[in-house]
């Protein structure tokens, strides 16, 4: 799913719900991919915490 800036700022609850549901949501600006929106990574036991 990709939503340009202002549609997710319009419709970041929807974006939000894609993410939940295992989507990858991409934010793009000028046509450009900027940020992704998805859900969270399994944590890894090598993850450095603190």
């Amino acid at each position: 799913m990709e939503f340009s800036v202002r549609e997710a700022r319009a419709q970041f609850a929807t974006a939000l719900a894609a993410a939940k549901r295992g989507e990858r949501v991409t934010i793009t600006k000028n046509g450009k991919p900027i940020a992704e929106l998805g859900p969270p990574q399994p944590e890894s036991r090598n993850h450095l915490s603190g």
